[in-house]
């Protein structure tokens, strides 16, 4: 299953292009292992609504042919 990761301050959202799948705080758990979607599911959301700004932007100038590097 193919996944986006938003890396965010201490946070790292998994997003299966439907739903998020996980929120892992990577200063805390370095190994990832501490699913913490449930517990912390404002900041989720705060992370995917994010994390599908930039995916829908993304693909608007790619449609557009407007991709440039910075």
């Amino acid at each position: 299953m193919l996944f986006r990761s938003l890396y965010m301050g201490d946070y790292i959202l998994q997003f299966d292009r439907e739903k998020s799948v996980a929120l892992f705080n990577f200063k805390m758990d370095g190994a990832l292992k501490e699913n913490m979607l449930e517990e912390e599911g404002e900041k989720a959301l705060e992370l995917e609504t994010k994390l599908k700004a930039i995916i829908q932007s993304y693909n608007e100038r790619l449609t557009a042919n407007q991709l440039t590097v910075h």
